[in-house]
């Protein structure tokens, strides 16, 4: 089964808790908001970098390499 984003509004709209809308407004204009920071990183350039590894063969096992 699989759950599509229409099938998640369509259960929160047809909900019978009345405090399920008051409580995801807020939610998604937070979301939204998110969205338009992380855009404007991205259309800037100013996304960093993910964290390198180090040379791990290198780091524990230095005798299987070639030595020069």
């Amino acid at each position: 089964m699989t759950v599509k984003p229409e099938d998640n509004a369509l259960g929160g709209v047809f909900s019978l808790r009345n405090d399920l809308p008051a409580k995801m407004a807020p939610l998604s204009k937070d979301i939204f908001t998110f969205s338009q920071d992380g855009g404007k990183m991205i259309k800037n350039g100013w996304m960093e970098e993910h964290p390198q590894i180090e040379d791990w063969i290198q780091l524990n096992f230095p005798y299987l390499l070639p030595s020069n």
